[in-house]
This record gives C-alpha cells, sequence and structure tokens, in this order.
C-alpha cells in the first residue's frame, strides 16, 4: 500500500506542477497584451496609422477567426501596401505591437493575405510588407 500512495503523491505533484506551469504562461499571455495592445495600443496605433480586426471569414469550407489590419489613408500602413482588412499571418496581435514597439530601426516585415471569405489561408497569394520602423518616443505610465 505504500507504494500505491508514493505513486499517486507523485502523480498529483505533477498535476499541481501543470497546472501552475499553464496558469503562469496564461498570466504572461494576458499581461502581455494589456501592455502592448491596451497601455501602448494607442500610440502604436497612430504612429503606424492602423487599428485592427478579428473577424471570421470563411477560407474554403471552415469558418475561422483571423487577425486583420486596418490601415487608416495615408498612414505608414497604407503608404507600405497594406489593405483594409488584410489577414495577417505569422504574428499574433501582441506580438505584431511588440515588435512595433520595440523595433530598432529595422524594418518589420509581415506576411499578409486578401481578407474577406475565399479559398482557405494556405491556399491564398501571399505578399510580404515591409514597415519601416523606429523605436516609439512613449514611456508607459
Amino acid at each position: 500500500m505504500p507504494k500505491i500512495r508514493s505513486v499517486l503523491v507523485v502523480a498529483a505533484v505533477a498535476a499541481v506542477g501543470s497546472f501552475a506551469a499553464v496558469w503562469l504562461f496564461v498570466k504572461h499571455v494576458v499581461e502581455a497584451a494589456e501592455y502592448y495592445q491596451g497601455t501602448l495600443g494607442p500610440a502604436i496605433e497612430a504612429k503606424y496609422g492602423f487599428t485592427h480586426g478579428s473577424p471570421y471569414v470563411l477560407a474554403g469550407n471552415f469558418s475561422q477567426e483571423v487577425f486583420t489590419l486596418r490601415p487608416t489613408s495615408g498612414g505608414v500602413l497604407a503608404q507600405h501596401g497594406v489593405v483594409y482588412d488584410d489577414i495577417v499571418l505569422g504574428y499574433s496581435i501582441t506580438e505584431l505591437y511588440r515588435d512595433l514597439y520595440e523595433c530598432r530601426n529595422s524594418p518589420i516585415t509581415i506576411t499578409l493575405v486578401v481578407g474577406d471569405d475565399g479559398p482557405p489561408l494556405e491556399a491564398r497569394a501571399r505578399r510580404l510588407v515591409h514597415i519601416p520602423c523606429a523605436p516609439l518616443s512613449i514611456r508607459p505610465n
């Protein structure tokens, strides 16, 4: 019987450790989103001239939530070829905001496909857009 208890204790400790690791990861993701999108987001959007969306589109036979960009007329993103509701591939919203904030005078390259309903995303023509970047002068409160 002591052997079974030892196995149960080890299993319980492993379960608690796994839960703690998942909780810490989720906490980090939420805090990063709040910081880059909430705290710094308005200044990033103003500097580069855009907002973002997360609509559902029909991609082939499936409805899928996507990350889209909505450039403002004359803004940096529009000047470099981003079209309203282009779908961003390979970036989360938070990752793009982070890269635009933390860039060091190197362009940010994003992969885009045409937004709206259509073929599966992987079957759509991709284009690379290079966004020139310089660090923002703002600092969070």
